[in-house]
């Protein structure tokens, strides 16, 4: 695990008390929005790019099917605003964590990755698209967090689950028996 410019105290030198109060809050002002340093922000940026050009399709199909059957998957919009709020209601305990580089989330980034490539030419299916999608996500916020703010990010990405549409066999399989269930009283 590396440090990328943190400003974090226990990343500064000289031996001066840094558990502070006053030296964790310079720290987190020497942060662009209290979490990233400039270098950071702009791998961030980059990241994020990267993900939403490598599974624009996934975006574009799941807005598709979900704008035209609103009463199935209408919520799918929400969750993500129900996620962003997940990690607002945490931004404390996000702002005292020390964002590191954490390198070994690199093999899941990039299994995401080839699995959505699979799931999208191999196999196609679009409910398992959207799950190589969260692990990319969540791999990516790993990779640029670390372990210790990624622990408070962990709920909020796995929250994005409720938001990828069912494949149809599997809904059928699991609601069938249900209705024959709920038809008999």
């Amino acid at each position: 695990m590396t440090s990328i410019e943190t400003n974090h105290p226990a990343a500064s030198s000289a031996g001066a008390a840094t558990d502070s109060p006053e030296a964790t809050a310079a720290a987190v002002r020497g942060r662009l929005a209290g979490l990233f340093t400039p270098s950071g922000l702009v791998l961030s940026i980059l990241v994020l790019m990267g993900i939403v050009w490598v599974f624009h399709r996934w975006f574009s199909v799941q807005h598709f099917q979900s704008s035209n059957n609103v009463e199935d998957w209408g919520h799918s919009y929400v969750i993500p605003l129900i996620s962003g709020f997940l990690v607002w209601r945490r931004r404390q305990e996000l702002l005292a964590s020390r964002f590191t580089v954490f390198w070994p989330a690199v093999a899941p980034f990039m299994l995401g990755i080839v699995c959505y490539v699979f799931f999208l030419v191999g196999l196609p299916n679009h409910m398992l698209q959207g799950a190589s999608l969260l692990l990319t996500i969540g791999s990516a916020a790993l990779l640029l967090t670390g372990p210790e703010a990624f622990r408070w990010l962990f709920l909020p990405i796995a929250f994005l689950a409720f938001g990828i549409t069912i494949s149809e066999k599997i809904m059928l399989e699991v609601t069938f028996p249900l209705q024959l269930l709920a038809a008999q009283g």
